[in-house]
């Protein structure tokens, strides 16, 4: 179903769908484009284009069964009182692998017998049009939509917002918008409170604490974030800088030009790792 559409190469994929996004209103007006990691040689774009028609395949098929579970609500008519929440936990992964499975050799791309990823190459693809990759705290490891769907619950319905949200908002929100409470206790020993915040506001077309700071650490990828502003790190690298009102591709660095910025955020990101337990990357065997 999907060989041969992908086999006009990375590169015209990703402006195209960059050219929708604008079209859509996805992305702020005046959003730059990140640079794109390489374009392949036109040697190996059957084999290119087949490891994304695979992962197509597997989101049509992810699609499909979302389908199912919608139509098992209507049946059941739970449809227009439940919340289905829909994102990815991080960005595209960048891994290159190739593994054959059930101890033979690695069979055609697609089958029972390979495990493989469609690499680095169409992660950026996934990405657009941010840069990096999971586990990287740049906006290609992180950014992720959430489609939020509740018809007896949203005042509007088909639309947009640019609001800022963390995973860890996502069950706040769930037990405020079912009147839940979180228990301090379990069997007698105290639950950590939960780091997040509500965002059922959102649902009622109000609108978040614009200035909350957000923390990430992943493998020593490191990144805080405040309002606009962004202070992220790869692995034992200098810290960079961003304004994302401005600069939502993080394409540039103003860590030199914004000092004190930069500063501020990074006391603030050393006050949440000691308030956390973040350990130093690697780990230290003991």
């Amino acid at each position: 179903k999907y060989l041969e559409k992908y086999e006009v190469g990375y590169e015209a994929i990703r402006n195209a769908r960059f050219a929708k996004q604008k079209a859509l209103g996805i992305v702020k007006p005046g959003t730059r484009l990140s640079p794109i990691f390489e374009e392949a040689s036109t040697d190996d774009r059957k084999t290119m284009d087949r490891k994304m028609a695979v992962y197509a395949a597997q989101v049509d098929r992810l699609d499909q069964n979302v389908g199912r579970l919608v139509q098992g609500l209507k049946e059941l008519g739970l449809f227009e009182n439940t919340a289905i929440l829909f994102l990815s936990d991080n960005g595209a992964a960048s891994a290159e692998v190739d593994w054959p499975l059930n101890g033979g050799p690695r069979g055609e791309i697609g089958t029972n017998d390979s495990f493989v990823s469609y690499g680095k190459h169409w992660a950026n693809v996934s990405n657009t049009p941010f840069r990096k990759y999971k586990a990287q705290e740049q906006e290609g490891g992180i950014a992720s939509p959430l489609i939020f769907h509740w018809p007896n619950g949203l005042r509007k319905t088909g639309i947009k917002t640019r609001q800022l949200v963390h995973i860890v908002d996502i069950v706040p929100t769930i037990l405020e918008i079912s009147g839940s409470t979180y228990p301090k206790f379990f069997k007698g020993h105290p639950i950590t409170p939960f780091q997040g915040e509500s965002f059922a506001k959102v649902l009622k077309g109000e609108t978040l604490n614009a200035k909350r700071s957000i923390f990430w650490e992943h493998e020593g990828n490191c990144g805080v974030r405040e309002g606009d502003w962004k202070a992220v790190r790869l692995h034992n690298q200098p810290w960079e800088l961003y304004d994302l009102s401005k600069d939502p591709t993080e394409l540039n660095d103003l860590a030199t030009l914004k000092p004190e910025k930069l500063e501020r955020l990074l006391k603030a990101y050393q006050k949440w790792t000691k308030e956390n337990g973040v350990m130093d990357w690697p780990l230290k065997k003991k």
